[in-house]
Formats: structure tokens, sequence, C-alpha cells
């Protein structure tokens, strides 16, 4: 697993991508989903693929990648 400072970029980078499209504020699930690689509709219009991070937590366990994202973005 990425460290907590690694997981925090990457969340970070894709915000940032988000609002470059002018899309809604990410939700947790949202989150969770890119960083263990699940595609959806909202990453094809901000080509999450491509960002640093996607799928950086693919041999986590979804509900511990759900935990760390809740503790870091509180």
């Amino acid at each position: 697993m990425p460290s907590l400072d690694s997981i925090s970029a990457y969340l970070l980078g894709l915000e940032k991508a988000a609002e470059s499209k002018k899309l809604t504020t990410l939700s947790l699930d949202e989150k969770c989903r890119f960083l263990v690689g699940m595609s959806m509709p909202i990453f094809t219009k901000m080509k999450a693929r491509s960002l640093t991070g996607f799928a950086s937590c693919e041999h986590v366990r979804y509900e511990d990648v759900l935990t760390l994202v809740s503790e870091i973005t509180g």
C-alpha cells in the first residue's frame, strides 16, 4: 500500500483534475474507486486513468481504502 502522504497527494491531484473540468465535489466513494482502479463515467470525463495514483491501491481491500480515505479527508 502506498504511504499516507502519497495517497493524500494522489487525492489532491484527483480533486484538481475534477476542478479543472468544472465537476462537482468528489464523494468518498469516488475517491476510493479512483485509488482501487474502478472505472466510472466521471473518471472518463477527467481522464483519471492518466492521473498519478489511479489504481495505486488495487491490491488493497476496498474497506481498508475506504477507512484510510475517511481518515485523510476528515
